[in-house]
């Protein structure tokens, strides 16, 4: 039932785009391109799905026997069984991509040689994985027969042990072969200052990236000289041919400016692949477990997700080439996307430096919600950090919004692009320092035999949170009210509108952080607090109604601010029931009422929130479209 709930979502998920499309054109034909792969990608989501629903009837045990292992996938040490799932696999996840690259693209196929391939990549795609199921499905057969499952698997699971510390060669040459291509794209775009080349050097930087710090960490243990030198030659030598091409673009073009920071960027380099040898160290010198569990979740599987972070960013910028005509005129795009894949990189970066630590340090690197809910025994470098991790993901947030408006302000994208990537930069630098402390500080302890006493030590359970999140939280409620006393002031119809279209950009995040001054400190009866809650109920419902009430009396829409002066009951109504449920949360047993204080009021509601700022920025985007707060035409976002 779940995976059959989950696939039918997908697939209502897929029919979005065409139905989006068809309210943006006349006729359907100009949604020929997402209608095709749209069907394309349903066909294999149910595919998928049906596979998963029939090998449901095989044992467990039979069928993990039969499903490809991550650690012998990094080792290259796979069967021919498994050799053919995965050759199966990579074709399906190919064409799903091809057709993933012109999902949500306005207009009709250019010629029928891109219908035909479009056609073609779905039989192709959907044939693989009914091979690959149906092959599978036969070894299946064969092995329940031979009735030798349990030995089989035993032995398979001494030989991933075998390999779980060694990775195959393949991914250390995979990954350089992919920066010499990079770079030899770099060294053209130099040579001939073309803008198609310079803008997909820039689109694509972050690929590379990505797969030169896998190939860079997949086998730390091979430490010797000739290593260290063979890897230097290989990783560094790409690079630094990459940068000379740009720095050749610039002189060329008399950017003198830019010069200079391609000679910086020279410079960061060396000095990032310095510390990253002596990174590169400390995790070759992990216990055998620590590395395993570094190399498959840390490396493979975060590089994997990121990977996927990083092709979904890139097909926004494919759509809009396929749309506009070429990449010329998609270069506040690309600027988007290349921002936002630094961003999720030095933050899988960041999670790498914390796994280049032994697992049982993890616990004084990663800090607990209980500690952030009080904001105690935290340090400013660690509050900084926490900091600079928001502003990344507001500035992350903000980009990803924008790609979707037609006209944008290249300024304002290159600004915010800096702010984020300097925010995500101080986040793996202060994750550097702080794994670098607190492994220095863990080896003192270790050595003085104090460690096994504080891996004993309870977190004390939480009864109120820290006064910095009500005030935060009383800031944003109060938005609405200024708004408000904003319309009340003014004197036209036309700006009072864009004050009511603003209130309603907000209005799900102030209530989110109206509900969380009420229920952080819910044993607090003393009427200081009380007063504080009162007025931020004050602020939220009777100032801004009111206010927004008196506009309407001003421009003459009486029944309408009536009907504003209406709706303060109906606020003071959910008011009072949340202040029930306050009391009922402060007569919880403490560690439960920890637990409603950090996972539901912190957790939960900042996770609401996230979703609810990526809308607003998607309305704001639309705002900057159209260059106009009041013209209509951003009604239905």
């Amino acid at each position: 039932m779940g995976g059959a709930i989950v696939g039918l979502g997908q697939l209502v998920f897929l029919m979005f785009a065409s139905i989006q499309c068809d309210g943006k054109v006349e006729d359907w034909i100009e949604c020929n391109r997402t209608i095709s792969s749209q069907t394309g990608l349903s066909y294999m989501v149910a595919l998928v799905v049906i596979i998963m629903l029939v090998s449901g009837v095989i044992p467990k045990e039979v069928l993990k026997k039969h499903t490809i292992s991550l650690k012998r996938v990094m080792a290259m040490h796979l069967s021919n069984e498994e050799s053919f799932q995965a050759f199966g696999h990579s074709v399906a996840f190919i064409c799903a991509l091809y057709l993933l690259r012109s999902y949500g693209a306005e207009g009709d196929f250019i010629s029928e040689v891109e219908k035909y391939t479009l056609l073609s990549a779905t039989l192709i795609g959907c044939g693989s994985l009914i091979v690959t199921a149906v092959w599978t499905m036969v070894f299946i057969r064969r092995a329940m027969k031979r009735r030798e499952v349990g030995q089989e698997r035993q032995n398979e699971s001494l030989s991933d042990n075998m390999y779980a510390v060694e990775v195959s060669s393949f991914w250390f040459y995979s990954g350089v072969l992919v920066v010499v291509l990079y770079s030899t794209l770099g060294i053209a775009a130099g040579v001939t200052a073309d803008v198609y080349y310079q803008t997909l050097t820039r689109a694509l930087l972050p690929i590379p990236m990505l797969l030169l710090a896998v190939a860079f960490f997949c086998q730390p243990r091979k430490s010797s000289p000739k290593d260290i030198r063979i890897l230097r030659i290989f990783l560094l030598g790409p690079m630094y041919a990459h940068l000379a091409g740009l720095l050749v673009y610039c002189t060329r073009k008399a950017q003198y400016e830019l010069v200079v920071f391609s000679s910086l960027q020279i410079t960061c380099w060396t000095i990032i692949i310095h510390y990253s040898l002596k990174l590169r160290a400390a995790v070759g010198g992990l216990p055998d477990k620590d590395l395993e569990s570094f190399l498959v979740d840390r490396l493979f599987k975060g590089s994997l997700q990121t990977l996927s972070y990083v092709l979904f960013l890139a097909f926004k910028t494919s759509r809009c080439m396929i749309e506009r005509g070429g990449i010329a005129a998609c270069s506040n795009t690309s600027w988007s996307t290349t921002c936002i894949l630094m961003y999720l990189f030095l933050l899988w970066v960041a999670q790498l430096v914390q796994g280049s630590a032994r697992s049982e340090w993890h616990r004084d690197l990663n800090l607990s919600i209980e500690k952030i809910a009080r904001l105690r025994d935290i340090s400013l470098q660690r509050i900084s950090e926490g900091f600079l991790m928001f502003v990344a993901c507001v500035c992350g947030i903000f980009l990803f919004s924008m790609m979707s408006a037609k006209e944008m302000n290249t300024e304002t994208i290159v600004v915010v692009g800096i702010i984020g990537a300097a925010a995500s930069a101080g986040v793996l630098v202060s994750e550097i320092i702080t794994s670098l402390q607190t492994q220095k500080r863990m080896l003192k302890l270790s050595d003085s035999g104090q460690i096994a006493e504080r891996s004993t030590e309870k977190e004390e359970p939480v009864e109120e949170c820290f006064w910095f999140f009500a005030g935060v939280s009383f800031l944003v409620t109060s938005m609405p009210a200024v708004l408000g006393i904003c319309s009340a002031l003014t004197l036209d119809a036309k700006s009072y509108r864009s004050f009511v279209l603003m209130l309603k950009v907000i209005l799900p995040i102030v209530q989110c952080s109206f509900a969380m001054v009420m229920f952080m400190k819910p044993k607090r009866e003393d009427g200081d607090y009380k007063w504080f809650m009162y007025f931020s109920f004050f602020m939220f419902a009777v100032v801004t109604e009111g206010a927004f009430s008196v506009g309407l009396f001003k421009l003459g829409s009486i029944k309408f601010g009536v009907a504003r002066i209406l709706r303060i009951p109906m606020w003071y109504a959910i008011s009072w029931v949340g202040l029930k449920f306050r009391e009922s949360a402060a007569k919880l047993p403490p560690q439960e009422l920890s637990n409603f204080l950090c996972q539901s009021v912190l957790v939960k509601l900042t996770s609401a929130i996230g979703p609810l700022v990526f809308f607003s920025f998607e309305t704001v985007s639309c705002f900057i479209s159209q260059g106009s707060l009041d013209n209509g035409e951003c009604e239905n976002t």
